[in-house]
């Protein structure tokens, strides 16, 4: 992502929080994208997150991370 106007989540712990890990967990277990439920991000506004994740048969290669500011 350009840095440009997002640099409030270049430091997102995106597994920190109840709802956050619960989503990243689902996402590697089931191999498929998820999303949080809204969430307060550290702009101030609502929005939520979305993880997809990378795997090749049922090996983990890493995660990407959409933050929605809806």
């Amino acid at each position: 992502a350009p840095q440009k106007g997002n640099e409030i989540a270049l430091n997102l712990n995106v597994a920190k929080g109840e709802k956050t890990l619960r989503a990243l967990q689902l996402a590697i277990a089931k191999n498929r994208v998820t999303m949080t439920p809204i969430l307060t991000l550290k702009t101030g506004n609502k929005g939520f997150l979305f993880y997809a994740p990378i795997m090749d048969e049922k090996k983990f290669h890493g995660m990407i991370v959409g933050v929605i500011d809806a």
